[in-house]
């Protein structure tokens, strides 16, 4: 399966990158490795989104906390 304007593909060992030629090992930077699909909610100082993970290839949930400077 190839994800849609990505050039990868996705099997049952994860995702497969020809262009990069990474091993088995080899992990993949989490902005290349989640898809995020929609926001689920928001705080005071965090949102919270639901991601697909393309090597685990289940869904997830991401949080993002925002940093105050004062």
């Amino acid at each position: 399966m190839f994800v849609d304007g990505m050039n990868v593909g996705v099997g049952v060992e994860g995702i497969v990158r020809p262009d990069k030629g990474l091993k088995k090992h080899e992990k993949l930077p989490m902005r290349e490795r989640l898809i995020i699909l929609c926001k689920l909610g928001s705080g005071a100082s965090s949102a919270v989104y639901k991601a697909l993970d393309l090597v685990e290839m289940r869904l997830v949930a991401l949080k993002t906390i925002q940093v105050y400077e004062k």
